[in-house]
């Protein structure tokens, strides 16, 4: 089973429930956190283990995850080693994908970037197929933030040493085996990267409340 969500996170948190989300996440996230001096940044870290912390609690029965970290810095699940996940925040929005074959997703808000930084990560063919659209743009960049995390290498290679085409199915990886999903959602982009076959259209939107109900 895969699962696809993300929450907008909002400028803030109460502070009842920052504190609460604090105490939730893994020590060695926490520490970071409490080093963070843009809230807003906090609150995104936040709000993003709090949707994996619904989503295990949810569907797969799990209350109290035990989070550990691969070298490259990817999370997993030590206890429950054929559940996969993969967790991303930005200023603006959260997203979450928990699957039982091996996941990556990121997302990011739709915004203006220098034309030289695309030029250094996009393949010729992407940056032909984007036009300088923003929204394609950051689909391209969301696919492949996902890509990386999906083997996770995290950005250690090149961006470039892997391209998306976009067909009528939506977006097909250079890559065997593995199968890619984006949305352009309001003001968002969303990627997504996973062994499953079956994939889904795009994320999940959950409001906020939502989420800190669960806990």
């Amino acid at each position: 089973m895969l699962r696809w969500t993300a929450v907008r996170t909002g400028d803030s948190l109460p502070e009842e429930e920052y504190g609460r989300l604090l105490d939730l996440l893994p020590i060695k996230r926490r520490a970071e956190v409490r080093r963070i001096k843009d809230k807003k940044s906090a609150c995104g870290i936040l709000t993003a283990y709090a949707l994996l912390r619904r989503e295990l609690k949810l569907y797969h029965g799990i209350s109290r995850p035990v989070i550990a970290y691969e070298k490259a810095g990817k999370p997993y699940l030590p206890e429950y080693p054929r559940l996969h996940f993969s967790i991303s925040h930005s200023r603006e929005y959260a997203v979450c994908a928990v699957s039982d074959t091996p996941v990556g997703t990121d997302g990011e808000t739709v915004r203006a970037l220098r034309d030289s930084l695309w030029r250094r990560v996009l393949t010729q063919s992407e940056y032909s197929w984007a036009d300088g659209d923003p929204g394609r743009l950051f689909r391209l960049w969301t696919l492949k933030e996902s890509y990386f995390k999906f083997t996770g290498t995290g950005l250690a290679a090149p961006l470039k040493s892997v391209e998306f085409t976009f067909g009528e199915n939506g977006p097909v990886v250079n890559r065997p085996g593995v199968f890619a999903a984006s949305a352009l959602i309001s003001d968002a982009a969303f990627g997504l990267c996973s062994a499953a076959d079956a994939m889904p259209a795009g994320p999940e939107i959950l409001p906020v409340e939502e989420i800190l109900s669960v806990f």
